[in-house]
């Protein structure tokens, strides 16, 4: 999507020009066509430095809340392709500082439009970029990845990169600098090289709880790292969990990252609901392998089941009914069929909850 992501294609040499990037002010474009290939770093007074790969890279700077007046460099150009609403996208680019200026910074930030910018409203430092580093950069020595995903809310076509937001804006003192030698002592400087912007799926969250079994499971795929909070504290970095001591009410928090963008999803226990039973109103224990027997649906372990005939007399009982009664009495350890008729029941769950009703046996 972006376009010369490295800026490895010129238009012109003198001055340096590149396909499809276009600058605000006087941003720096650095190339082996102006010296001899070998040391050209050496031509920039701001950092001998060598791009990620390829030969050429870009620099800006600005100055900001100093005793010289403020001014801002950025970088733009269209994109090759609109972005795609509601997708999230990661963008990278690296960077390193300069080691002369006065200042560092966190001034790389970017911005993504719909339409074209004026560079008035760009200076303004009242937009709100979509990606900001956080963290001032001060390594002159090294490239350092910033990386930022967001989800896009337009069909954005254009791409700015730069102090976009003054509230955004870090600074402090470069410890490197050297005031004698400084071109800039009131300018924070970087240079810039491989910039890209890519699709990337959302991570899935997914969860699981029985109350059968007591037990939570849950997952996040697809992120970079996560962090699980179980009521505000922090207990586990893993991507997949499972308490078999989760209680209702209690309160679970996944927080993970993709491209330093923050994802979050809260679920809470809820309460146990029992089923209610459900009860037959016939059976017709024919021995035929249909309906023969009293078979109650959602039936919890250790239920109480008495049956009684037409007179209350009680023809069966058992403390924990495991769906066993066939029309029979049992009597003193022997066993004889009820007569077809309407016999009562009462059911009584563990918990005490009592029902009552009626069942007819037809053989």
């Amino acid at each position: 999507m972006v376009q010369n992501d490295s800026f490895e294609d010129t238009i012109s040499c003198s001055p340096i020009d590149m396909f499809y990037w276009h600058r605000l002010n006087t941003v720096d474009w650095f190339s082996p066509c102006i010296g001899i290939t070998d040391y050209w770093p050496e031509l920039n007074s701001f950092n001998p430095t060598l791009p990620v790969s390829g030969s050429n890279i870009a620099g800006l700077g600005f100055t900001y809340n100093m005793p010289v007046p403020d001014y801002y460099e950025m970088i733009h150009q269209p994109l090759s392709a609109e972005l795609v609403q509601g997708q999230f996208y990661c963008f990278s680019c690296w960077v390193k500082s300069g080691k002369r200026q006065g200042y560092i910074s966190n001034l790389i930030q970017v911005y993504f439009s719909e339409t074209d910018i004026d560079s008035a409203v760009l200076v303004s430092g009242n937009l709100h970029p979509q990606i900001v580093n956080p963290e001032i950069i001060e390594d002159y020595i090294n490239w350092t990845e910033i990386k930022g995903g967001f989800i896009s809310d337009s069909a954005f076509k254009y791409m700015y990169i730069g102090p976009i937001s003054h509230q955004g804006i870090q600074l402090a003192v470069n410890p490197f600098r050297d005031l004698f030698e400084s071109p800039i002592m009131y300018a924070a400087y970087y240079f810039l090289d491989e910039i890209s912007l890519f699709k990337m799926n959302v991570p899935l969250f997914s969860s699981s709880f029985t109350c059968e079994s007591g037990q939570l499971s849950a997952s996040v795929s697809g992120a970079d790292s996560v962090r699980w909070y179980r009521n505000g504290q922090l207990f586990s970095q893993q991507p997949t969990i499972l308490l078999t001591d989760i209680q209702t009410g209690e309160k679970l928090m996944a927080e993970y990252f993709l491209c330093n963008y923050t994802f979050t999803d809260t679920l809470t226990i809820p309460p146990c609901t029992v089923p209610e039973p459900e009860f037959p109103n016939i059976i017709t224990p024919n021995a035929d392998g249909v309906n023969d027997v009293f078979v109650i649906k959602q039936l919890a372990a250790g239920s109480t089941l008495v049956i009684y005939n037409r007179w209350g007399n009680e023809v069966f009982r058992s403390t924990n009914y495991a769906n066993t009664w066939q029309g029979q009495i049992e009597t003193f350890g022997s066993e004889t069929k009820v007569s077809d008729g309407t016999y009562f029941y009462v059911f009584i769950t563990p918990e005490g909850k009592q029902y009552k009703g009626t069942v007819t046996v037809v053989r």
